[in-house]
């Protein structure tokens, strides 16, 4: 959800073999994506649908079955830097949603930002945060501080793992090479975390303007894609 040009149904090819993959996103944004992935891959696997939304005023179940999602089969879903861009409602719809929708054992990674966290990055946007603000798309969505069980369970999800960008667990999973040495430091301009499954982590890395620094963000990349692959396999490879 939220797909963007994100590459992982290419990238996770021979793990997906069979499986069906849809992505979801504005439709002006997957027009361009499709695009350019026929012009630089010769086109999607046969497994990937494209299902356009907007999550503010769709319903995620309905464009779901307009893809040809099956219900009766377990699911992963992945939930990346859309949350914070959706109104309170909408995106509890879509929550609401995926939990009517899901069969057991489904499993959904979603990147959120918490209420405190969001009056700070409003007061004071840096980076990303300010650009979208020009770009008239201001983060509007966090979750309640201290309250996301009881945030989740209201739409019908149980909360699984949660997983903040540079706290200690974060940094030791996905940030501390083999030799000791750090990928990269927490700048503390991200603050958000993973409900359900399992987390990924994500932050600023050091500066890519150095061959060293341009492959420790290769190394944290592919470091988290191997930890979401092998989740993915875990939760879609289970009994029912």
């Amino acid at each position: 959800m939220g797909a963007g040009f994100d590459t992982r149904a290419h990238r996770f090819a021979e793990l997906l073999q069979g499986t069906p993959v849809i992505e979801i996103d504005y439709g002006a944004t997957q027009l361009y994506k499709k695009q350019r992935v026929e012009a630089a891959l010769g086109g999607a696997p046969a497994n990937v649908v494209y299902a356009s939304i907007d999550f503010a005023r769709e319903s995620l179940g309905e464009v779901l079955r307009r893809a040809g999602f099956q219900s009766g089969r377990k699911t992963y879903y992945i939930c990346e830097g859309v949350s914070m861009y959706v109104p309170e409602e909408g995106m509890k719809e879509t929550l609401r949603a995926i939990a009517a929708e899901s069969a057991p054992g489904s499993a959904l990674l979603l990147e959120y930002l918490n209420r405190g966290g969001l009056e700070v990055l409003t007061k004071y946007p840096m980076g990303m945060v300010k650009n979208a603000i020009s770009w008239g798309e201001p983060f509007v969505f966090g979750v309640p501080d201290g309250n996301d069980r009881e945030f989740f369970l209201e739409t019908g999800l149980e909360l699984g793992e949660t997983l903040k960008v540079g706290s200690p667990e974060s940094i030791r999973r996905y940030v501390v090479r083999q030799d000791g040495e750090l990928l990269w430091r927490p700048s503390g301009e991200g603050i958000s975390a993973a409900a359900g499954g399992r987390a990924t982590g994500h932050g600023r890395s050091r500066s890519p303007a150095s061959r060293d620094g341009r492959r420790d963000v290769g190394l944290l990349a592919s470091r988290v894609n191997r930890h979401l692959a092998d989740e993915i396999h875990r939760v879609l490879s289970q009994g029912p």
